[in-house]
């Protein structure tokens, strides 16, 4: 369900979307300030120094959830991070394999470099878009493997082109593992029970403030705030997890580059 919620999240616009987060974390905490705050202020009213134990409590709780999310905020940025690597050396895995394409004898070099072009406009086109909901394109894997047969059935006919063709074969493997890198990448999500964990801890934050004894307008103040911070950071961490969907999505800058490097003809 959540990963349903962020597809569609990133599907709107930033500034909608920006505010729809926002609002879900600040509506509620004013609205449960109004209604509960002094049902649950009454709980330490007996107490000598109510508002220090509850100043105690809220500074605890604070520290650990501040400790989750800054962690949370760290592996999703490295995510964001490594999916942009990853496309990065494909694209370099691409370009070395269409350089090595062009010594090839005819016409083998000519067909390498054609599914290399073939693939890049499949991955930079239907399967980027394919990639944004977290799915990888039948096509490109299809010219993958077209390619991985066409290298295994060329039959070297010198030293120079045996010496060539085991470069060009490392070359490939090292191509297929970065392109499945950047696949898996794609695929990589906070999991349903952190964020479960993210929500509630949320809620505990403000329901924790509202066991101060204070005025309201202070509650309100302070509860508007705190909701409005943990609203931008889980904003933040919403719109990183899925490091190619969006419009702050990763785009195929490198693969289109590597496309340019790669004519049709030699």
């Amino acid at each position: 369900m959540m990963e349903e919620i962020l597809h569609w999240l990133h599907e709107l616009p930033l500034t909608l979307s920006f505010l729809l987060v926002v609002s879900a974390f600040v509506g509620p905490t004013l609205i449960g300030t109004h209604l509960f705050q002094p049902y649950f202020a009454k709980t330490l009213r007996n107490e000598r120094q109510g508002n220090t134990i509850a100043g105690v409590a809220l500074s605890t709780i604070s520290l650990f959830y501040a400790v989750l999310l800054g962690l949370l905020a760290l592996a999703v940025y490295q995510n964001y991070t490594y999916a942009d690597q990853t496309t990065e050396l494909e694209a370099a895995s691409i370009i070395a394999l269409g350089r090595n394409a062009h010594m090839y004898p005819a016409p083998v070099g000519d067909q390498v470099r054609a599914i290399l072009i073939r693939y890049i406009d499949e991955e930079t086109g239907p399967g980027w878009l394919m990639q944004k909901v977290g799915k990888s394109s039948p096509e490109g894997a299809g010219l993958v493997d077209e390619l991985g047969h066409l290298l295994q059935g060329f039959n070297p006919g010198t030293t120079g082109e045996q010496a060539l063709h085991d470069n060009t074969l490392r070359l490939f493997s090292d191509f297929v593992d970065r392109r499945q890198q950047r696949i898996d990448a794609s695929e990589t999500s906070i999991p349903g029970i952190l964020w479960f964990v993210v929500l509630t801890g949320a809620a505990v934050n403000a329901v924790t403030l509202w066991l101060f004894d204070l005025d309201r307008q202070t509650h309100f103040v302070i509860g508007g705030c705190l909701s409005l911070f943990i609203g931008i950071i889980v904003y933040m961490l919403a719109m990183l997890d899925q490091p190619f969907s969006g419009d702050l999505g990763l785009l195929p800058d490198s693969l289109v580059s590597a496309r340019h490097q790669l004519p049709e003809d030699r």
